[in-house]
């Protein structure tokens, strides 16, 4: 028991870091800091006309008495991210949507580290694609980004029910996975979002849980996710005698630039992962290993219900019997995950 306490308190700080940072960023309403789009150095500056920084990389933090504000000055290479992963070229054409995360939070991540900064991949509009780096603009703000960080969604798709799709909460915010249920369209479908759990305590203006909301996508707003390592798949990846769990964001020379649980990112490598069946193959009664607290944990399957696509399975957790369901793409055979 006393592992899965620990596990809990060092997932409850996550959970805490990653709700603050959300709901900071969702409800700030200050100026947003300027962002300059240079490749070679970008400044980013909270007022005009501050001294800029001698050195890169260096925060120079005076006495508040005497200056206004900080001005932090990075240098980095074309396309490079604060992440030991290769550049990457993008298939995203002009127009497309497509999913990234604030730039603000890249500076953090160059200036702070990336293991102290939280990311959450909204939906953005490429305006230059670029060979390693391209400009988007999201919420009329054009910025620019590594391609290794910029996700693209395919205009022209189309969804059948029973798809699952990658997309962003179209009524909220923030990348989501998709499950294609009837009503919609093929070009605009109804979906039930996946990645919101069944036990999330808010509701719809009815009162029903809010993870039972169906809503219909925009066109070319979606793409169909399939195959191994499509970014935005889930991957279970070994740590030592557990697996952990994340999502793809790019592939590169054997390397998975990935995102997981508290909207950690982290490089790993991909002889080191295995890629989650985006469609499980399992029936009532079967072992299966199903993400816990951002790890990969052993349950029992109680039913499937394919009409919202989810798992229900039955684990053990700090000496309790649980029940959750779980979204088609993050279950697999427990034979499959050794």
């Amino acid at each position: 028991m006393s592992t899965y306490l620990s596990k809990i308190n060092i997932n409850l700080i996550l959970v805490v870091t990653f709700i603050i940072t959300t709901v900071l960023f969702a409800g700030c309403t200050t100026k947003t800091p300027e962002v300059s789009n240079d490749t070679s150095t970008n400044v980013v500056s909270d007022v005009e006309d501050n001294d800029v920084a001698d050195d890169a990389m260096e925060i120079d933090v005076a006495d508040e008495e005497d200056v206004d504000a900080e001005e932090i000055s990075i240098t980095a290479e074309p396309g490079e991210s604060p992440f030991d992963f290769p550049t990457v070229a993008t298939t995203a054409e002009a127009g497309d949507y497509v999913l990234t995360p604030s730039r603000v939070w890249l500076d953090d991540a160059f200036a702070e580290g990336p293991d102290n900064v939280t990311f959450i991949f909204y939906s953005a509009t490429m305006e230059e694609p670029g060979d390693v780096e391209s400009k988007v603009s999201s919420v009329g703000t054009p910025f620019t980004m590594p391609n290794s960080m910029i996700i693209p969604l395919e205009s022209g798709q189309t969804a059948e029910p029973g798809d699952v799709l990658l997309s962003w909460w179209q009524s909220g915010s923030g990348m989501m996975r998709a499950y294609v249920v009837e009503g919609g369209t093929t070009e605009s479908p109804m979906v039930r979002y996946l990645d919101l759990d069944l036990d999330n305590p808010a509701t719809n203006d009815d009162g029903s849980p809010i993870a039972e909301r169906e809503e219909q996508l925009e066109v070319n707003s979606f793409h169909i996710l399939e195959g191994e390592y499509a970014p935005g798949s889930s991957v279970a990846v070994k740590n030592g005698s557990e697996y952990d769990h994340y999502q793809v964001v790019s592939e590169a020379d054997g390397k998975l630039l990935v995102i997981g649980f508290a909207g950690r990112m982290n490089v790993v490598e991909k002889a080191d992962s295995v890629a989650m069946p985006i469609i499980p193959d399992v029936a009532v009664g079967d072992s299966v290993m199903v993400p816990l607290y951002g790890s990969y944990d052993p349950g029992t399957v109680t039913s499937i219900d394919d009409a919202v696509g989810r798992v229900f399975v039955e684990y053990e957790f700090a000496g309790q019997t649980e029940e959750a369901g779980y979204a088609y793409g993050d279950v697999i055979s427990s034979a499959d995950l050794q």
